[in-house]
């Protein structure tokens, strides 16, 4: 692999310390989400009306407190913290209690002092209650130690380590556990459901750009460049609105569903819900108001935005119905998914146009094997193979024989005769190639016009060693290089 110029390395390693603070950032907001409803649940019955400013603002600022705390006597001592090994078996131990022994400590004697300043409030009556033997000002001082304490340990651990697949499912299990706490003592869902969201996004984006940079320098292919982490940043960005934009949807489906069944139960047991005498005194109306309110009453929706979403199911019905229906004489399921990827690659390499991350510079060879998307390659690139460089047009098929036995190295070989084997195409078939076509254009445009050409497995290879990288076994390289040296043969001799 080419040795990477030093003022990009530099700006590489200037800009992951950037990056680390803020998925460090998205690391410890996906913690707080996690474990927020939780606290919710627990304090609700004490707090009453204070509990969600409690869990929304002291909590996190506790947090912030003791994770700043710990940041700064970090600072003050010079402590190294382990780096992350990007190991997925490994369990490594981050935190050292001794080395947060002042901060701790502090925590600890911050807790005391909330518990007393508590105690003093709810002596004067403000709350407009008092007992005696109350566990509240113990109860608040033990909350405050374990803000504080989960900031300065959070201190020690990297984002990758905080979320990962281990620490996720452990998540994912308290978050249930909350759900089924919520419903066990009648507390609303819909503070779970907000940190549910919040935790998923920050979760989705450190968990993606964790492994991507472990893939890159597991494998070696070349160091992590600031457009490497911004591409696969916005990408991420768009799965996630995408996913937002489709909850509607999948509410929709969800409520639409129950409201049918609903329905259908009040027809079939009619007599249930309102009795023959109760229906020879209520006129329409009232039997109306009945109605309403058995199929379209929820717990956390009111009856219009049942009816609204129920709406949206209908359609939603029909139109896959239809769907289907026309599907059956055409076969436009695989358009309209061919439409939706077309889209979505056409999207992130406009975004990609947008903010240069495709412009060519030293960061040429640090892709390698990564893609996100179908990508195109560059015009240096392209100009190997369209004829930009004459200096390396053959003038006779004889002069393009003695130049391709004088490349030793098989990769080379193989895309020498690729370049000279389009220049043939383009001039034997005019297939008017252009200069930001890609190996997969040129040979869509070949097979419109011939399919003689074996096309699909000489452009495969080109893309395997040239963008890739990587060796063709002997055999198979010699084999397609004999293909093309035919086609170009027969191209000369034209």
């Amino acid at each position: 692999m080419p040795r990477q110029p030093e003022d990009v390395r530099a700006v590489s390693l200037k800009t992951a310390a950037r990056f680390d603070r803020f998925y460090k950032l998205l690391a410890c907001a996906a913690l707080i989400f996690a474990f927020a409803p939780l606290v919710y649940t627990f304090i609700r019955p004490v707090a009453g009306d204070f509990t969600l400013p409690i869990v929304a603002g002291i909590a996190p600022a506790l947090f912030i407190i003791g994770y700043g705390l710990q940041a700064i006597f970090g600072a003050v001592t010079r402590m190294e913290r382990t780096l992350y090994s990007r190991t997925y078996e490994k369990l490594e131990s981050y935190f050292t209690p001794a080395k947060a022994a002042l901060p701790l400590t502090l925590c600890v004697i911050a807790g005391f002092a909330a518990s007393s300043a508590f105690s003093r409030f709810y002596k004067s009556g403000a709350l407009g209650y008092y007992e005696r033997a109350s566990a509240l000002p113990l109860f608040v001082g033990i909350l405050t130690v374990l803000f504080l304490a989960a900031g300065v340990i959070a201190w020690f651990y990297p984002p990758g380590y905080i979320v990962s697949l281990h620490t996720a499912f452990v998540y994912l299990v308290i978050l249930l556990s909350d759900y089924g706490l919520n419903i066990v003592f009648q507390v609303s869902q819909k503070f779970l459901a907000a940190c549910f969201a919040g935790f998923l996004l920050c979760a989705i984006v450190v968990a993606n750009q964790t492994h991507i940079v472990t893939v890159i320098n597991t494998a070696g292919t070349g160091i992590v460049t600031p457009r490497v982490r911004y591409y696969n940043l916005i990408s991420v960005g768009l799965l996630a609105l995408f996913a937002v934009l489709t909850v509607p949807v999948v509410l929709a489906v969800f409520i639409g569903l129950a409201v049918l069944v609903k329905m259908l139960l009040f027809f079939i047991l009619r007599e249930r819900y309102i009795s023959p005498e109760e229906q020879m005194l209520m006129d329409a109306g009232e039997q109306a108001a009945v109605f309403g309110k058995t199929v379209y009453g929820f717990e956390e929706i009111n009856q219009s935005l049942a009816k609204l979403l129920f709406l949206v199911f209908i359609f939603i019905a029909i139109g896959t119905m239809a769907f289907f229906i026309i599907s059956r004489y055409r076969n436009i399921l695989q358009t309209i998914i061919n439409f939706i990827d077309a889209l979505f690659a056409n999207l992130l390499e406009f975004l990609a146009n947008l903010f240069e991350f495709n412009k060519f510079s030293t960061e040429k060879f640090i892709l390698s094997d990564y893609r996100d998307v179908e990508t195109k390659i560059d015009k240096s690139a392209v100009r190997e193979y369209t004829g930009k460089k004459p200096q390396q047009t053959a003038r006779s098929y004889r002069d393009f024989l003695r130049k391709l036995e004088s490349i030793a190295d098989s990769r080379e070989r193989l895309a020498f005769a690729y370049a000279e084997l389009v220049r043939c195409w383009d001039k034997k078939y005019g297939i008017r190639l252009k200069s930001s076509d890609t190996p997969a254009e040129i040979e869509r445009k070949i097979l419109e016009v011939s399919a003689d050409t074996a096309a699909e497995p000489i452009t495969r290879a080109f893309e395997y060693v040239k963008y890739a990288e990587r060796y063709l076994p002997e055999s198979e390289s010699a084999k397609l290089i004999d293909a093309m040296c035919a086609q170009i043969k027969r191209a000369y001799g034209d």
